[in-house]
């Protein structure tokens, strides 16, 4: 909000300026509406890079935090799912595959 605010009044500052130097007579004049014009182009396009950085930085953390999300929920349902299938195979009560126990001991919770 900020950041909109300061921008509009930015233009509209520049284009007031910019109608001031259609109505100057003097070189004078003209040589001091330049220097403002210059200045607030300046503050303009430093407030762009701001905005623009501040985007891009945004946006590398979502992707950031998304990349984590993934990095362990991936491993975790692909865990749960083949610990699922191993029970299913173990249909005699018994855990009796090496593969299905090492399971098992990953799955229980420690201290």
């Amino acid at each position: 909000m900020y950041e909109e605010n300061t921008h509009q009044a930015l233009v509209d500052r520049i284009n007031e300026e910019l109608e001031e130097l259609s109505k100057c007579k003097t070189e004078e004049e003209k040589q001091k509406v330049i220097q403002n014009l210059s200045e607030l182009y300046r503050l303009k396009i430093e407030e762009d890079d701001k905005h623009a950085t501040h985007e891009s930085e945004t946006e590398e953390k979502s992707k950031d935090r998304f990349v984590q999300i993934l990095g362990v929920a991936v491993p975790a349902t692909a865990t749960f799912v083949m610990f699922l299938l191993g029970l299913n195979f173990e249909k005699s009560n018994t855990i009796c595959s090496t593969f299905v126990k090492s399971l098992v001991t990953k799955m229980t919770p420690r201290k």
